[in-house]
């Protein structure tokens, strides 16, 4: 019997090494997935015409994900996603300027993106839901915002369905620029 624990746990410790050895990165996950198409600058209004802007960048060398955004001129939000090593998911923690705070996971269904979330109101409230990234033609990304039921599954139809256009990355100025106008302004 000590014989049997021992042979599965060398089995359990090699096929933990051989997994830490063989993870994938984020850029990795993201190029499997084929989802760079949500990377950028996007723009929409929504119905009560507020403007939504939204950008997804990389950062750290391609081991996070920041997405900023806001909108009109009262929400402001903040989320970083990273490969957990531990669950082998990309993982998102995310921020708001009203003090909330909301964790999550990303996952693929039917071609699009889902991020699924929990979070707690500044006033101690927790809720959860998910947003729904799918690509909705050239240069257009839909956003869509569920309910999830209680084994977490999409509810439908969606709570708010939004179409963001993606912005013209702005023009980068040539290196150097920035300190040829300091030393001028002396």
């Amino acid at each position: 019997m000590k014989r049997l624990h021992w042979i599965l746990s060398a089995a359990m410790t090699l096929s933990a090494s051989v997994a830490l050895q063989a993870q994938q990165s984020l850029e990795e996950v993201v190029q499997e997935a084929g989802v760079q198409w949500a990377f950028g600058r996007w723009k929409g209004q929504t119905e009560n015409g507020d403007t939504i802007i939204q950008q997804v960048r990389w950062d750290l060398d391609k081991h996070v994900v920041i997405i900023r955004g806001q909108v009109g001129d009262k929400i402001k939000f903040m989320g970083i996603t990273r490969l957990d090593p531990e669950i082998a998911e990309a993982t998102y923690t995310g921020f708001d300027n009203r003090g909330g705070t909301s964790k999550g996971t990303w996952d693929m269904e039917g071609g699009d993106l889902v991020l699924r979330i929990e979070g707690v109101s500044p006033d101690g409230n927790t809720w959860r839901g998910a947003v729904v990234f799918a690509q909705a033609g050239d240069k257009k990304l839909e956003m869509r915002m569920h309910s999830l039921d209680q084994w977490g599954d999409l509810e439908y139809p969606a709570r708010f369905s939004i179409t963001l256009t993606k912005m013209k990355a702005p023009a980068r100025r040539p290196q150097g620029a920035r300190a040829r106008v300091k030393s001028q302004k002396k």
